[in-house]
């Protein structure tokens, strides 16, 4: 069995290595601008280089004028806003951070249940009297509505 050493060196070394790690995590976000994540402005969409197709295409759309990025993809419940918002920074940060995000960017599968709850909430009358799936399925607005946000899909 593993026998750690005893008397104030471990918890000095601890708090150094948490400290660090805090200090470390704490550069990271005030020199990405993580704050901006914080608010609703579409801007801070941008920040990361690859966004500014996606949101030069929405400035040009019919949904600029109604709806900003959080409106369509993150949920309306407050708690699960910032759960998606959380997990949304977390996997962007790790894209940008190590170059892999996928070119063009796609909407995953477990966030675009998000989306299409968003886009029933502020169409639902329209969808209403429209829009009837005659199995009594789910709609898929995306799928002949894709480009309504950010322009023609590549």
């Amino acid at each position: 069995m593993l026998k750690l050493p005893q008397g104030p060196l471990v918890p000095t070394l601890f708090f150094i290595l948490v400290g660090g790690l805090a200090g470390l995590c704490i550069y990271t976000f005030t020199f990405a601008g993580g704050h901006a994540y914080l608010s609703s402005n579409p801007k801070a969409c941008i920040q990361c280089h690859v966004m500014n197709e996606y949101f030069d295409s929405w400035q040009k759309s019919s949904h600029h004028s109604a709806a900003k990025c959080v409106d369509c993809h993150l949920s309306h419940n407050p708690i699960k806003k910032w759960i998606d918002k959380g997990e949304n920074g977390a996997l962007h940060s790790m894209h940008f951070t190590l170059n892999t995000h996928p070119d063009p960017i796609k909407l995953r599968s477990w966030h675009k249940g998000t989306v299409l709850n968003n886009c029933l909430q502020c169409h639902k009358g329209l969808v209403d009297d429209v829009h009837q799936d005659p199995k009594g399925g789910r709609l898929d607005c995306l799928h002949c509505h894709q480009g309504v946000a950010h322009g023609a899909a590549r």
